[in-house]
């Protein structure tokens, strides 16, 4: 008497009064040998589990059952013998077989499994590190990297045949060859136009493969026409004979080391989805992002509660002006991650946000980039191939709403979207000025004895303009592109010049893509010294309000241009707050021009500033009150004080903080029409200047200054 429905990992040969639900994922019959003689019928069947056992019937049997037993059909078998999976050549690895007798009962029930085909893949990694066992049935999915010949043998007196086939996945495509074949599925579809017009450049993809593994694939303005039909988002398709080159593009879509590329002769067929996974997602934990497992450009997709959004915030890049605007989302567990996004993307997000009346919104960012910053990780969008999805009706949505609202119980008030306000946003900015920098004059700035990040307030008071005000920079990564000589730009053209080209370092050296950037050295000043800093491009324009190339181009007109344009003359005067390096090169050749590596003129960071210059001072005396080192056979104080005066012991936080609060006043440019200081800016011509200790006499103090982060 048949009690209940087994799942097919628990039968055994104990008893057989079992009663199983499961799929015929594979049917055949076979024959006595050589001749047409029904020998038996036998199959694969699968539980909803995925476990799979092999079921035979003699031929005597098989015209009772042949009816009701269809492949890819789903049955309710009862009353069958169990035996031992014994036979030489076995089709399934469970350690027992079903045989079907007289009496069995078979009943077609309607489907409850997913999978068409029963598929269980195993990973090639399984069989490089010996995980599998001898005569195991697998089932695997690869790409064709190779085909055989057909080799002629005989075997127990019979000819036979066999052929080598290799296999690999996507994580194994490379450029060593290029005769590949995959099955994919195209997760994302898009076309990309040349700049400021409506000319197609490229169509470009994002594939998937079964495991979940994505590459990208592109195809140039002249074969889309050829493959734009058969290529559909969400589609199947196989693809053969294609190029595999290095992925080594600025802005990356997929995290693959490789990139497909279509050429006239590619491949493309239309094959049914074997993907359950519609949209292609693979989540990153927050987990992974609080541990910094993530890497800088790793493409990831995301799903969290939308917990605040900021304000718009307008800037410029290049030379256009762009708007960016920060997501908070949360997941499950409360942690927090930021999403940056740009101009376009800000629109879209909006408009999905308006759509949905829910006041709980639970978002999937799907082929976000990594952003790394000091303090913080990010995600941000990629130019092309990020979306979102905002409460829409996608299962992984939905789950992750239940599992939430299982958590948080009937309040859900905190699971509104609030605000980043300008303030929050301003704090943040605060945060990452001074986020592992030391605080100094420019006295002590001097004195920095290993590489770092250093924070100093002080005034631009000239401009050392016969160091130059631009250089020509490649668009791609800003850095500097020198002209190559007319005779191997000739040469590389053919007859005709065509147009100019430029070396690059990063880029390589055939570029044509320059603009003109600011470059300008600047001398600035306190009360305690002067300095050397470097203003590059986007510094200079948030002061000037002009671009360089805009400057140059009116510079040329002029009948009597000066050594720089006069525009530059707003950077005079001004005092700012600059996040300077210290790099090991001004370490090493004692180079006193720093770089400036952000400024602003924040009145919050100003404040921020003068109170952590106060508390390091404090705790610099508090911990050097009564202490000394010792330097050869002389004793100095650690912190120094005026040669003729003696150490003040009582608190200087009022003094400092005075100090540096008389030097927010903005202070008159000294002798602008003056002869500035000439070629590059040494320790010892610092020396000179108002303020500056010797050489000998600064080597031998040894301020100690905290890095603490803020």
């Amino acid at each position: 008497m048949v009690n209940q429905s087994f799942l097919i990992s628990n039968i055994n040969a104990v008893k057989d009064n079992f009663s199983i639900n499961a799929k015929v994922v594979r049917l055949w019959r076979q024959y006595y040998y050589g001749g047409d003689t029904l020998a038996s019928m036998d199959m694969i069947l699968m539980d909803q589990e995925g476990s799979r056992i092999s079921a035979t019937m003699g031929n005597k049997t098989v015209s009772q059952f042949e009816s009701l037993l269809k492949e890819g059909g789903s049955v309710n078998l009862s009353n069958f013998y169990v035996v031992k999976n014994n036979g030489p050549y076995k089709v399934a690895n469970h350690p027992f077989k079903i045989n079907f007798h007289k009496k069995t009962q078979v009943k077609a029930i309607q489907s409850v499994f997913p999978c068409k085909h029963g598929f269980s893949f195993v990973p090639f990694t399984e069989f490089v590190e010996d995980n599998v066992k001898e005569e195991q049935v697998v089932d695997v999915i690869g790409l064709i990297a190779a085909v055989g010949d057909v080799i002629h043998g005989e075997r127990k007196g019979k000819n036979n045949r066999r052929m080598v086939v290799e296999l690999t996945d996507i994580d194994n495509i490379n450029a060593l060859k290029d005769n590949f074949s995959i099955n994919a599925k195209v997760v994302r579809l898009w076309r990309q136009y040349y700049y400021g017009g409506d000319t197609l450049a490229s169509m470009d993809m994002i594939l998937m493969d079964q495991e979940g593994s994505r590459i990208s694939a592109t195809m140039g303005n002249k074969t889309v026409s050829q493959f734009e039909s058969l290529l559909k988002e969400g589609g199947s398709v196989n693809l053969s004979n294609f190029y595999v080159v290095k992925n080594n593009g600025p802005y990356k879509v997929a995290n693959h080391p490789f990139k497909i590329n279509f050429h006239k002769k590619t491949q493309v067929k239309a094959i049914q989805s074997v993907f359950p996974c519609k949209h292609g997602f693979s989540f990153v934990p927050f987990t992974e992002f609080v541990e910094d497992n993530v890497k800088e450009e790793q493409v990831v997709d995301v799903i969290g509660l939308i917990a605040a959004v900021g304000d718009v915030i307008h800037g410029e890049r290049k030379g256009k002006n762009n708007r960016r605007m920060v997501v908070e989302l949360t997941d499950i567990e409360g942690l927090k991650l930021k999403c940056t996004l740009w101009d376009a993307w800000i629109d879209d997000f909006n408009t999905r946000m308006e759509s949905s009346s829910d006041h709980i919104k639970v978002c999937v960012f799907q082929f976000g980039c990594v952003r790394k910053s000091v303090e913080s990780i990010s995600v941000s969008n990629t130019f092309y191939s990020s979306r979102f999805f905002i409460n829409e009706e996608i299962p992984e949505i939905a789950d992750f709403k239940s599992r939430l609202l299982a958590r948080v119980g009937d309040d859900t008030s905190s699971l509104q979207v609030s605000n980043l306000t300008s303030e929050s946003a301003e704090a943040l900015q605060e945060k990452s000025f001074f986020y592992g920098t030391k605080y100094v004059n420019l006295d002590q700035l001097m004195d920095v004895i290993e590489p770092c990040a250093c924070v100093a307030l002080a005034t631009i008071t000239s401009i050392e303009y016969e160091e130059g005000w631009v250089y020509t920079a490649c668009c791609e990564c800003n850095c500097k592109a020198v002209p190559n000589d007319d005779e191997s730009s000739s040469k590389k053209a053919g007859k005709r010049k065509i147009r100019n080209t430029y070396r690059c370092e990063t880029c390589g050296p055939d570029i044509v893509d320059v603009i003109p950037k600011f470059r300008v050295q600047v001398r600035v000043s306190d009360d305690s010294a002067c300095a050397s800093f470097l203003m590059f491009d986007r510094d200079v324009f948030n002061i000037v309000k002009r671009s360089a190339y805009a400057l140059k181009e009116e510079e040329a007109t002029k009948p009597n241009a000066g050594d720089y344009p006069d525009a530059l003359n707003d950077l005079l005067g001004k005092t700012m707050l600059f996040r300077v390096d210290v790099s090991r090169y001004n370490l090493i050749n004692n180079y006193a021009v720093y770089t400036v590596g952000r400024m602003t003129s924040s009145e919050l960071h100003i404040k921020s500033f003068i109170k952590l210059y106060a508390d390091e001072m404090d705790e610099v005396k508090d911990v050097n009150e009564d202490g000394y080192e010792t330097d050869g056979d002389k004793e100095e104080p650690i912190i120094e004080t005026n040669q003729n005066q003696k150490p003040d012991t009582s608190t200087p936080s009022k003094d400092v903080e005075s100090s540096i609060a008389e030097n927010m006043v903005k202070v008159e440019p000294v002798e602008f029409n003056a002869t500035p200081p000439q070629g590059k800016r040494v320790i010892a011509d610092v020396d000179k200047d108002k303020g500056a200790p010797s050489v000998t006499s600064r080597n031998k103090k040894k301020a100690v200054f905290s890095r603490r982060d803020k």
